[in-house]
């Protein structure tokens, strides 16, 4: 960011229930794997007691290595898809920052809404 007018443009999902997605993040949530991905995701944040960014990282992080070890997946694979389904854009704040702003149910329910949007 160069200017604060450029603020909402990277904030603005936090206080959207709807997410307008972006041209790449469409791409991201129609890749081969980003339902499994996804899906990975949903079942590890419903384990968590609450998301806060320690453990959202540690989340995260568990879940690329998992997957880039049983799927081949990348860790562009494995976290464009989430970003995707979180804000609708691939670019902004720190994906474990994104998460503990939304918190645990707003972000199951924006990965089930991507789902519905983008299922094969």
């Amino acid at each position: 960011m160069s200017s604060l007018d450029e603020i909402p443009a990277h904030v603005g999902f936090i206080f959207l229930d709807e997410i307008a997605y972006t041209d790449k993040a469409r791409k991201a949530l129609s890749a081969t794997g980003a339902g499994r991905v996804l899906e990975s995701f949903v079942q590890r944040v419903k384990l968590l007691p609450n998301v806060d960014v320690a453990g959202a990282s540690s989340l995260l992080q568990e879940l690329r290595v998992d997957l880039e070890e049983m799927e081949g997946l990348k860790a562009r694979e494995v976290l464009f898809p989430i970003r995707a389904s979180l804000t609708g854009a691939l670019e902004g704040p720190s994906l474990p920052a994104i998460m503990a702003l939304l918190g645990k149910e707003r972000c199951i329910q924006r990965v089930r809404s991507s789902q519905s949007s983008f299922s094969p």
